[in-house]
């Protein structure tokens, strides 16, 4: 063999190497997400007209339209009045396909019992919360005509409980305490142009070690490094809780005249030490939170039963996929089904409340 075939047979594997990482992480890896500022929102949204394919949990493909609506690729455009259901990861729900999705099966639904004038659209950014909400409902309004309905899917507890200080996700506005207050969000996402060359050539494989490479150090002599020391969030305690959400369904009421729906949704069954467990751990403060929710004229829907019986009847759980833990993690199509069928009999049940005859 020649010094120059054998340089042709490497470039050639090299080549033919590269094809095959490219296709198999075209089909079985993640999409980057882009996010682009909406001045109608005067907030960053997925940006609109793009297709994000989701493989690390479950196996779903997403349409995103205008202002970060999933499934819609205008909502604005649409006649009919509408229910807007709000949530994080939850309701951006990647790891199911769009017609699975919680706003869709209750879409589905609505036409089989001939609410022909009303349809269901989602919004929602993985990290956020209730505070979100609070800041992006007018802003919704605004610009979306005919919602008739505001649906908040509470997924945690932790979700609907103040924080000490400002933690986790910077995506998530803060709900916070001593005092209480809710501050927005000023997260600008980064390193947008790569992640849309990544989406427009479907070279995913270079997302992680890209973005590994971006986090090296260089140093030039030994050290032992060292670990900064762990800021601990102060506990709130439980006898606070009621004032809280007094305070946050107070301010939340007052954003929106139309019906506010709260949909607790709590990692119930779950698994622990290979038991299967069927009780919230948090069921008698969440009674609690529900009586203060009626006091300020706000509905609220606890779908743990639904979920429970469920599982008793057909042995399967409302979280988790084939490539991840059972009874973990995000919805499967099961367990949006679930919710979607808990908030349409709320609304078959007292159609008036939302006008929906």
């Amino acid at each position: 063999m020649t010094r120059y075939k054998y340089i042709s047979y490497i470039i050639l594997s090299f080549a033919i190497s590269i094809i095959f990482i490219w296709v198999i992480s075209y089909y079985c890896s993640d999409s980057p997400v882009n996010y682009k500022y909406d001045s109608s929102l005067h907030k960053y949204v997925q940006q609109s007209d793009t297709l994000i394919k989701y493989r690390s949990e479950g196996r779903g493909n997403s349409f995103i339209g205008k202002y970060g609506v999933n499934y819609f690729s205008d909502i604005s455009k649409y006649p009919q009045q509408k229910v807007c259901i709000w949530g994080n990861s939850y309701v951006e729900a990647f790891q199911v396909n769009d017609t699975e999705k919680i706003p869709q099966v209750l879409t589905a639904i609505f036409a089989e019992h001939n609410y022909s004038n009303l349809i269901a659209f989602g919004v929602g950014i993985a990290g956020q919360s209730v505070a979100n909400q609070y800041f992006d409902i007018p802003q919704y309004e605004q610009i979306i005509p005919s919602i008739t309905a505001h649906v908040i899917i509470i997924p945690s507890f932790d979700d609907i409980l103040p924080k000490a200080r400002i933690v986790g996700d910077p995506r998530a506005a803060a709900f916070l305490a001593e005092p209480y207050r809710l501050e927005p969000t000023h997260w600008k996402p980064t390193n947008q142009d790569i992640k849309y060359f990544y989406n427009q050539y479907g070279i995913y494989f270079l997302q992680k070690p890209l973005r590994d490479m971006s986090n090296v150090k260089m140093r030039f002599s030994p050290r032992i490094k060292e670990k900064p020391p762990q800021q601990q969030l102060p506990v709130i305690a439980e006898e606070t809780y009621k004032d809280a959400w007094i305070y946050l369904l107070t301010k939340l009421r007052a954003q929106t005249s139309v019906p506010i729906i709260l949909v607790y949704c709590p990692q119930v069954p779950f698994i622990k030490d290979g038991k299967v467990n069927l009780k919230d751990p948090n069921r008698n403060f969440i009674k609690d939170f529900a009586e203060i929710a009626k006091l300020h004229n706000i509905i609220f829907i606890d779908v743990s039963d639904r979920f429970v019986e469920s599982y008793l009847k057909n042995n399967s759980l409302p979280r988790g996929f084939s490539n991840s833990r059972p009874g973990s993690g995000h919805f499967n199509a099961m367990g949006h089904s679930i919710v979607a069928h808990a908030i349409f009999d709320f609304i078959n049940n007292k159609p008036d409340v939302i006008h929906a005859n």
